[in-house]
């Protein structure tokens, strides 16, 4: 560790706490037997020096719902490329409904109230 990084209180602190909560949840998970029921959908980079890119099939074994896999370029920060975000944001988010076509309205004449010079008065009855 750099000697400028061990006077960053601001930064160890928050770092150990995620890194001790990581070792925790790695430490004390235990994998119900039945697994989960929601669909699981393992993203992963064929180029991850640090993910086995070959293994990600595994997670299927952790649900009896739907499972899907898809691999990437890009290494193990693949999901900053733009283009592997926008792939990733459509896969996990719904599509927009349609537009449909507006419908015109056939128009119709639009009546406009006749105009009386300002100095006359109207004729006819009160």
């Amino acid at each position: 560790m750099s000697p400028g990084l061990r006077e960053r209180a601001d930064l160890i602190g928050p770092s150990l706490r995620a890194i001790r909560a990581d070792l925790e949840a790695m430490e004390t998970y235990r994998r119900p037997r039945s697994g989960v029921r929601a669909p699981i959908l393992a993203l992963g980079a064929v180029d991850d020096p640090v993910v086995i890119g070959d293994r990600m099939h595994l997670w299927s074994l952790e649900t009896s719902g739907g499972f899907a896999h898809r691999t990437f370029t890009g290494g193990h920060f693949y999901l900053y490329a733009p283009a592997n975000a926008a792939a990733v944001a459509a896969l996990l988010l719904p599509a927009p409904p349609p537009r449909r076509p507006r419908r015109r309205c056939p128009r119709s004449p639009v009546r406009r109230p006749s105009r009386t010079p300002m100095n006359t008065t109207p004729k006819g009855p009160p």
